[in-house]
């Protein structure tokens, strides 16, 4: 019986590996391109394009959102933001295409992982041997310099690392990943993010609950956290320390001024809510309509 080799790399996985390389560098404007590119090359592959379940979706959203554009508050505003979305969509629509074997899934997932190692995660650590930092909370440069974004980020890359630790070949990649579970966690913390680590506890506690192999479970995340907290600064331990003041809303102010502006803001988000329940106020038009309606409540000033 005639045996083929498991499908492996296309053209179209060496453009979403350029596009990771872009737009975790900034280092080449060819972002749009390589999905372009990456596009065409499915295309030319003549398979059968997949629609999973959360593109569909994805899709809903986007035509509903143009379909009630001319509704909204700025349909400007809203025509760049849906093109932003529909990048996206095409993004994830020749991700999910393209990968299809396991071959092709492990050549993209571990990519994206030394890209993710190679630029935000080296630069971040970079910062923190040198001290730079914005108000004691580290991070790095472009999409990965707000620290609560890079935290987020970094759980996913955490997620995909322990789904290598246990991968049967090659060696390199599962000791590579059992490296990147076992820092990534110090990455989190040292952005400050409570949101971030809040997500991580509830991330190990769960793989904990699921896990077959419960010791080795338990002595990696006992490595991750002998790793991370004892370099954890001081500042930033203050502020995990200060979450305390987050069970009440009377005393939210009290964590820091973050903490109160954000609950300021999801105030003002069920009011809009509430207000547009159906066509809402636009796509990307939130900004507009928190400005507008923290201008009419004093406390929602912050």
């Amino acid at each position: 019986m005639l045996q083929f080799d498991e499908p492996g790399w296309t053209p179209a996985l060496v453009c979403i590996l350029l596009y990771l390389f872009v737009v975790h560098s900034y280092r080449l404007p060819l972002g749009s391109t390589a999905i372009g590119v990456g596009l065409v090359a499915f295309a030319l592959e003549m398979r059968p394009p997949r629609a999973p379940g959360f593109l569909l979706w994805f899709g809903a959203f986007l035509l509903w959102s143009l379909a009630t554009m001319g509704l909204g508050w700025s349909p400007l505003d809203s025509w760049d933001r849906w093109l932003d979305f529909g990048k996206l969509w095409l993004i994830s629509f020749l991700v999910y295409n393209a990968a299809q074997s396991e071959k092709q899934w492990r050549i993209v997932l571990v990519g994206w992982l030394g890209m993710f190692a190679l630029f935000p995660f080296r630069g971040t650590a970079v910062n923190y041997l040198s001290g730079i930092s914005h108000m004691g909370r580290y991070a790095w440069n472009f999409t990965f310099q707000n620290p609560n974004d890079l935290a987020a980020i970094s759980l996913l890359m955490l997620a995909l690392c322990m789904a290598f630790v246990r991968t049967p070949r090659p060696a390199w990649i599962r000791w590579s990943a059992r490296a990147g579970a076992a820092s990534m966690p110090l990455l989190i913390i040292l952005t400050g993010s409570r949101g971030g680590l809040l997500a991580m506890g509830v991330f190990f506690a769960v793989l904990l609950a699921f896990s077959k192999r419960k010791l080795g479970t338990i002595t990696l995340t006992a490595l991750a956290l002998a790793i991370a907290f004892p370099l954890m600064p001081a500042n930033i331990k203050n502020r995990f320390l200060n979450m305390k003041f987050l069970q009440d809303t009377e005393t939210i102010g009290q964590a820091d001024s973050s903490a109160e502006q954000r609950y300021a803001i999801l105030k003002v988000a069920y009011t809009v809510a509430k207000d547009h329940p159906l066509f809402g106020v636009g796509i990307g038009n939130y900004p507009h309509a928190n400005e507008r309606y923290a201008a009419s409540r004093p406390e929602w000033k912050l």
